[in-house]
């Protein structure tokens, strides 16, 4: 019993993966070269009436995280932009993140209320700018959400913002 204890604990927390919805699927093919997996630069931004919410902060951690670890999972250098996004003269693709809504539910609200604690969502729309010549690549929204019926097996924020990382990174990379 003490076996299944551990194992069982460790899916409890881990919860289940968050799927990521891109609305953009008839929008063009994101224009990319070799060169656009070199370097991501995120800039995220949001209006006032997110960026002033209590839990922007924590989002924008979030996406930093998620964004980093998206990025060097293909070898790719990091760094972040603030201000309008703009190209940075290297090799690379600059990530502008533009959060049209979001909520967020933490990892201890989620374990802690359940069902209760309510969706969590991220809803952003991502342009691709080359950050050597600041040229748009291409544009896409992406969404993912969570159904507070699935307790705490459901993604929080940081799960979503990790999977939304992932697929925004899996454009830039040459196909």
């Amino acid at each position: 019993m003490k076996m299944l204890g551990l194992p069982l604990t460790l899916f409890l927390l881990t919860g289940c993966a968050a799927t990521v919805n891109n609305t953009s699927s008839s929008a063009p093919a994101i224009k990319t070269s070799a060169a656009s997996a070199k370097n991501i630069t995120l800039n995220l931004s949001g209006d006032k009436q997110h960026t002033a919410g209590g839990d922007w902060e924590k989002l924008k951690a979030a996406w930093q995280y998620g964004m980093k670890t998206a990025a060097s999972g293909i070898g790719a250098g990091y760094s972040e932009q603030e201000g309008k996004p703009r190209a940075t003269g290297q090799d690379g693709t600059v990530i502008a993140v533009q959060i049209k809504d979001y909520r967020y539910i933490g990892t201890g609200t989620r374990y802690g209320l359940g069902a209760f604690s309510g969706n969590a969502f991220v809803d952003a729309n991502v342009k691709f700018i080359n950050a050597r010549t600041g040229a748009l690549l291409g544009e896409r929204n992406y969404n993912t959400t969570s159904s507070a019926w699935q307790g705490i097996f459901s993604p929080m924020t940081d799960k979503q913002v990790e999977a939304l990382s992932n697929e925004i990174v899996k454009e830039v990379q040459s196909k």
